[in-house]
């Protein structure tokens, strides 16, 4: 009985772990951002966010069909694609860093 316990814990929280993935960055970044505040994100904020939904897509098939190889490789991939992308969105603002975020300067 403890076992199942464990096993419906683990498929709880990685459903709960998806649907926050996808959720709440993406679903805040595109409703407060896109259309309350009009703001219109770069091609490498979609890579980011394609990324982010990839992610949790993943961790949705891995409760649904079980930890295998293809669905575990496709997750490491997507996670490395998405690291890639979050350096290079990074890299290109940062020699403007002026020790306080990339905030203006005071």
């Amino acid at each position: 009985m403890n076992e199942i316990n464990k096993t419906k814990n683990f498929y709880t929280l990685m459903c709960l772990a998806g649907f926050l993935i996808i959720l709440l960055p993406v679903g805040i970044a595109n409703l407060i951002f896109g259309y309350m505040l009009g703001d219109s994100p770069c091609t490498l904020c979609w890579g980011q966010r394609e990324a982010m939904i990839f992610i949790g897509v993943m961790a949705l098939f891995i409760v649904r069909y079980g930890m295998k190889g293809k669905y575990l490789a496709a997750l490491l991939i997507m996670t490395a694609v998405g690291l890639y992308q979050s350096f290079a969105h990074y890299g290109n603002h940062a020699h403007r860093d002026l020790d306080q975020g990339f905030g203006l300067a005071v």
